[in-house]
């Protein structure tokens, strides 16, 4: 139990260094937001990841508000990252509702979203309020999105 705090506390200043770090290099006047991974130590339970991850993802508004650019969320599916914590843009949703923060916005990837639940037309619109960046793919394959399921 001392080791897995002791490698927390540890975690968590790497983590809070390299947000500042990435802050730093945002706030020129050509960019207005900073897209922040929820990935965290696959050895820790589900429930404390959100937890820790909601705490850095106030800690990164915070600062991102004094800098004057936005944190954006990203799900992403888990087939192809498996074990990331944020798999669909519902998750991302409540969990922005959640924390409540002017800064913290959602980058709306749509092949990501076509992976985990289609629909992708009636979930932009529905989620469009908490969006700042729409990332444009084709399903299935990453491509440029004028073929396969979307067109």
């Amino acid at each position: 139990m001392i080791d897995l705090k002791g490698r927390m506390r540890n975690d968590t200043v790497l983590i809070y260094k390299a947000i500042k770090g990435a802050l730093c290099h945002v706030s020129l006047p050509i960019c207005r937001s900073c897209l922040l991974i929820c990935r965290l130590r696959s050895d820790l339970r589900r429930r404390r990841r959100r937890g820790l991850s909601a705490w850095n993802l106030l800690y990164a508004a915070d600062l991102a508000d004094q800098a004057g650019v936005d944190i954006l969320i990203e799900p992403i599916n888990p087939m192809d990252m498996p074990g990331y914590l944020l798999n669909s843009v519902e998750q991302a949703a409540v969990i922005l509702k959640q924390l409540d923060h002017p800064r913290l916005a959602l980058q709306f990837d749509i092949y990501h979203a076509q992976i985990v639940g289609g629909n992708i037309a009636a979930r932009l619109d529905q989620y469009l309020e908490i969006t700042r960046h729409v990332q444009v793919a084709g399903a299935p394959g990453r491509h440029e999105p004028d073929s396969g399921e979307l067109n």
